[in-house]
């Protein structure tokens, strides 16, 4: 059988070493190798590898991890981590080569990137992010036109095919965020070094400028390597706080260029909505936890003015590189939401009509036909 990690508190029965799994439907009884041992006591949560069957109803592993004792704080998250086959640890060769990338950008790497460290760009992100991976740029031009930028963090020049560190980016596929912690993609010398937007250091990234009408079409657009400076880090709390009226302490230019990219994404926004853009709002929790790790508070993060934005700008700078893609004639992938079955919408279009009695509903269901019957 195609076994996966086993993770689980190491006992012992009959005087016996063995694990108690902690996924209750893993049956077997499990004998472990002698030499894994050495370094257990009871009350350990491990991680183990199934080495061969021994019978039907018996497996020898080996011990491979020690996360921790199970009363110790945050072991129980740990081993989750550790049974999903993710590993909050970096391997040896990984953190050698990190050794060889630098702790700033220098002026010969710079050759041959657009210089746009004197552009007003800056980052919005929540009070507790550690890792700055993209930033925004607007310009209002005399005829009503804006000038968007978005400027993401250039990753690729760090991470090379054929190195480790990119073999296990690969591997891990993205960063995962729990409860109390996240296990990062990338090591934190380039998630919060090198690679994150930092305010008043040069940074390289991929950056997308766009011109865009007062209709929200965008006319032309632009990608390219580019070196920034970020000149300020600021967070949604004192984005939408200042979006609602609130006194602010944000630099004045800086207070300017959010009210014009408030105005510059609802224009987007109306216009994505006209084309039949659905509204796919869902409920996020945040939890707040003491320094023992136990809950004292669930709370729902509630997406305002500053959050929208930022979702406006990176959809329509995506849209952008798609379309890019898609006129060099690039293969890439997309997702599509396929039509609901049948007997779906049969029974919507009954549980509708009792709402609407009168209205003719629309044979061929789309959002924009919903809109209009609504």
């Amino acid at each position: 059988r195609n076994y996966g990690p086993i993770v689980g508190e190491f006992k012992f029965i009959d005087d016996m070493p063995t694990i108690i799994p902690n996924d209750k439907k893993f049956k077997q009884k499990i004998v472990l190798t002698k030499e894994s041992t050495k370094d257990c006591v009871e009350g350990h949560i491990v991680v183990a590898n199934v080495v061969k069957e021994l019978d039907r109803n018996t497996v020898l592993a080996e011990i491979t991890t020690i996360i921790g004792h199970k009363n110790d704080v945050g072991v129980d998250v740990e081993a989750i981590v550790y049974k999903h086959m993710f590993s909050p640890k970096f391997p040896d060769e990984v953190l050698e080569e990190l050794k060889d990338i630098p702790d700033s950008v220098s002026d010969d790497e710079k050759k041959g990137r657009r210089n746009l460290t004197d552009v007003t760009i800056f980052t919005i992100d929540g009070d507790d992010t550690k890792d700055i991976d993209d930033a925004i740029s607007i310009k209002k031009l005399a005829n009503g036109n804006y000038e968007l930028g978005v400027h993401i963090a250039d990753v690729s020049y760090y991470v090379k095919p054929g190195t480790h560190l990119y073999d296990e980016a690969y591997e891990r596929g993205t960063s995962v965020y729990l409860v109390d912690r996240v296990i990062p993609m990338l090591p934190h010398k380039l998630s919060n070094g090198i690679c994150s937007l930092n305010p008043n250091v040069d940074r390289f990234t991929l950056s997308v400028e766009m011109s865009v009408d007062s209709r929200g079409n965008v006319f032309q657009s632009s990608i390219h390597k580019g070196v920034i400076r970020s000149k300020a880090r600021l967070t949604y709390t004192e984005v939408n706080d200042l979006l609602e009226g609130e006194e602010s302490d944000l630099p004045e230019e800086i207070q300017t260029m959010l009210k014009t990219l408030d105005k510059a994404a609802q224009i987007i926004r109306a216009r994505r909505t006209k084309n039949g853009a659905l509204d796919l709002d869902s409920t996020e929790l945040k939890f707040y936890l003491d320094s023992m790790g136990r809950p004292l508070e669930v709370a729902k993060r509630v997406q305002k003015e500053g959050e929208k934005l930022i979702e406006d700008l990176m959809i329509i700078a995506n849209v952008s590189v798609a379309k890019m893609l898609e006129d060099a004639g690039i293969p890439t992938l997309f997702r599509i939401h396929e039509n609901p079955p049948t007997a779906k919408i049969d029974e919507f279009r009954a549980f509708a009509r009792k709402l609407y009695v009168g209205k003719d509903f629309p044979s061929i269901i789309t959002p924009k036909a919903l809109q209009s019957w609504l």
